[in-house]
């Protein structure tokens, strides 16, 4: 055919019947996690660099310094070149040995996230915060679209009421042993385990603070500030609080080892972790140093490098090893991730994180092989690169986004589990505000709390129960409902005409003795029913 427009025709007409399959481009949405700018700040071959002191010699040595051009110069021009790319080759390999290329972070708080915890397997993420709560997350019900958390506790509050007592959390720690409770450490002196979905399992005693020996107590009586499981024994964990000291005296009480004069005194020490395989300790003190330490030689530290600590923002930095121990991790008070060497405790990659916010808690999960990193601003932010890491953001990353739906949105939805109010049923024109400015306490925030979640729980109202009852219906199927709107003297009077024409219990003496003829009280009788009158007491 003559003018016959291939193009044309399959737009009009089209290529296939059926439903359509509308599959998902994983690699697309994996590439819009990708960090575009991340600036890696890798640790040269070449840092000394000569410096020039601000004597009277300074001009003759900058003369010197100043080299001349010459031909050996340009044809080692092009050699600088092909060494530069191969020096810019190296820094991209170097980053692609750690998973931090891509990611993906969860707004869950309104604070400073304090603590971070996985499960062994790395479905379930657990976060605590200054905010008092801790938000549990489940990567496989989560999609690209639905980065919030499943459930919000608060650990401290004693009962759900707006009155309840709350307090920071400091450390939540999954079971290694048994995954399915989680120890929560609040800034009181009960410390509690729940479980995987955030119900209470039980809570530690409180000790009693008016004992003089502090061995005698069963808990403690101030403030707990750390705890962890043990790695052996399944039903046993271990807490630390200002309260406890070490005691020289019982044969149980003294420490197998030591180190004296860690860290400058009256400093706070927020970061300690031992190596896998338990020969190398790393503490990061208040005093602005980073320390390494061989646990057979605790005199004096292997390595010290300066690192400020923020302690000011938050006591809960910590620094831990890497699963293998080939690497540390840290964060800084400037919001960057630092992945140090152990043995010169130098940084082998630096990639900023929440620049402008200090990086709190970090966390390099062992099966996922993803960094996760808890900023002051309330983000989480899991690293992780799609060639090296498993499950976790990828997992989240490689669904298909959920579709929109019009009851998501409450703002232009209605509950009907809330019943239907009087304006409704007559039809009145709806406010202009909001569903959330409405009703304050229903629904959820932005960041997936609860907008009252101290409020006790009230049952659902139906219309029933906010309307009147048929008065029509009540008349006819409940007997005597009329009785309580009369007035029960009236209704004894209108049958008092009818009583004096027709008595019925006085009837026989109607003739006899038509008059009633009443009998006389007594004396006595009469002083009876007269009422008592109390004495006068007379001194």
């Amino acid at each position: 055919m003559d003018g016959f427009d291939e193009e044309t025709f399959k737009k009009f007409f089209p290529s296939g019947f059926g439903k359509q399959d509308k599959s998902t481009n994983v690699e697309a949405q994996i590439d819009r996690t990708k960090r575009t700018e991340v600036k890696s700040k890798l640790r040269s071959k070449f840092e000394d660099k000569p410096k020039y002191g601000n004597d009277d010699d300074g001009e003759e040595k900058e003369r010197k310094a100043v080299p001349t051009i010459s031909e050996a110069d340009l044809k080692s021009k092009g050699n600088s070149k092909s060494e530069s790319e191969s020096e810019s080759d190296n820094s991209e390999d170097s980053e692609d040995e750690f998973p931090t290329s891509h990611e993906l972070t969860f707004k869950t708080h309104e604070r400073a996230v304090t603590t971070i915890t996985l499960d062994p397997s790395g479905s379930r993420m657990i976060t605590g915060s200054t905010d008092c709560t801790i938000k549990l997350h489940d990567f496989a019900s989560m999609t690209p679209t639905t980065l919030r958390a499943f459930k919000s506790v608060e650990p401290s509050a004693k009962k759900q009421s707006a009155a309840s007592e709350i307090h920071p959390v400091h450390v939540a720690r999954f079971n290694p042993l048994y995954p399915s409770q989680v120890l929560v450490i609040s800034a009181t002196p009960q410390a509690k385990i729940f479980d995987r979905d955030g119900d209470m399992i039980t809570e530690f005693v409180k000790g009693d603070m008016y004992l003089r020996d502090m061995r005698n107590t069963k808990g403690h009586i101030s403030e707990i500030t750390s705890g962890a499981w043990s790695p052996t024994d399944y039903n046993l964990c271990v807490t630390a609080g200002t309260d406890m000291m070490w005691s020289g005296d019982g044969p149980f009480l003294r420490p197998s080892a030591q180190i004296q004069g860690a860290h400058t005194k009256d400093t706070w020490t927020s970061g300690l972790d031992i190596s896998p395989d338990g020969r190398l300790v790393v503490t990061r003190g208040g005093d602005d140093t980073i320390k390494l330490w061989d646990t057979r030689k605790f005199k004096t530290p292997i390595t010290t490098v300066s690192h400020i600590s923020g302690s000011k923002y938050s006591h809960n930095a910590n620094i831990m090893f890497s699963p293998s121990g080939a690497n540390i991790i840290t964060g800084s008070e400037t919001g960057d991730l630092h992945i140090l060497n152990p043995a010169t405790l130098k940084p082998e990659l630096s990639t900023p994180v929440t620049p402008g916010s200090p990086l709190i808690s970090v966390l390099w999960h062992e099966k996922l092989n993803q960094i996760v990193a808890g900023s002051a601003n309330g983000e989480t932010h899991v690293l992780y690169n799609p060639s090296m890491s498993h499950n976790g953001a990828v997992l989240v990353m490689s669904k298909a986004p959920k579709r929109w739906h019009v009851d998501d949105d409450p703002n232009i939805s209605t509950d009907l589990s809330l019943g239907l109010t009087a304006d409704s049923a007559t039809g009145q024109i709806a406010s202009g505000a909001s569903f959330s400015s409405r009703h304050p306490t229903i629904g959820l925030t932005a960041s997936g709390r609860s907008r009252d979640p101290r409020r006790p729980h009230l049952p659902n109202k139906t219309p029933f129960a906010q309307s009147q009852p048929d008065e029509k219906h009540i008349k006819e199927n409940i007997p005597l409902s009329s009785m309580r709107d009369e007035d029960p003297r009236e209704a004894l009077l209108k049958y008092a005409e009818k009583a004096e024409k027709e008595p019925v219990f006085t009837k026989v003496w109607k003739e006899t003795q038509p008059n009633p003829i009443f009998a006389e009280l007594s004396e006595e009788e009469d002083e009876e029913r007269k009422p008592e009158r109390k004495r006068v007491r007379r001194d």
